[in-house]
């Protein structure tokens, strides 16, 4: 059987790091950037906020129970109290998403909240790891058939010629995104890459897809600026 389905940005980070020695594949800059727009994402699939022309607008609905997006929820409603209503109207202005994106990725904020929400469902476990500058702590998948199934349901899915979900596609336009497909989905051939180009343009909802360009182009501005 399948493991039980995990967050989208858990899947994320998963599929970013070695199942044997927990490196990340990524930089921190990257991966952050990823995680971050990861975390937007489940704000959006939860129907908390929404996007458009850049702008993240605060809905009307009840708050987020999960653990890893309280607190970012907590600070975009703190961001937003006193300064407007509720979307709509456009007119108040929302909230930028390229700098909630940077805000999520610097000093690992993204990544604590969701390496916190790994280690509570059992699926990473904390190590420590000496060397001559001293002790270095790590997290490490728990659980290789776990942290591979992201990237083997994306794969698997393509190969067989299935749409993807909105989640997977999501998930699949951050790992090109942050070009983690260079590694999560290298096996696919180039029509099954063709495919989920295709599903990418034409079955990614708008808001997602918007999303994805904004990490995409943040991580291209990081790397520029290294």
């Amino acid at each position: 059987m399948p493991p039980e389905p995990l967050p989208l940005t858990d899947d994320l980070w998963l599929a970013a790091h070695d199942t044997v020695n927990g490196k990340s594949r990524l930089t921190p800059r990257t991966l952050g950037i990823g995680l971050g727009a990861g975390l937007i994402a489940e704000l959006l699939f939860w129907q908390n906020v929404v996007l458009e022309r850049g702008q993240l607008y605060l809905l009307n609905n009840p708050a987020p129970r999960d653990a890893a997006l309280v607190p970012v929820f907590n600070q975009f409603v703190e961001e937003e109290r006193g300064r407007r209503q509720p979307y709509p109207p456009h007119e108040q202005g929302g909230q930028s998403l390229n700098d909630w994106i940077a805000y999520l990725a610097a000093d690992g904020r993204a990544e604590e909240l969701v390496v916190n929400r790994l280690s509570k469902s059992g699926n990473v476990t904390r190590a420590e790891r000496r060397s001559l500058t001293g002790k270095r702590v790590m997290f490490l998948p728990s659980d290789s058939t776990v942290s591979g199934w992201p990237a083997g349901r994306i794969n698997s899915a393509l190969v067989r010629g299935q749409k993807l979900d909105h989640a997977d596609l999501a998930l699949a336009g951050l790992f090109l995104a942050t070009a983690l497909h260079q590694q999560a989905l290298e096996q696919l051939r180039p029509e099954e890459f063709r495919e989920l180009s295709r599903q990418l343009r034409s079955d990614l909802h708008p808001m997602l897809r918007e999303l994805v360009s904004h990490a995409e182009s943040a991580v291209g501005e990081a790397v520029m600026n290294r």
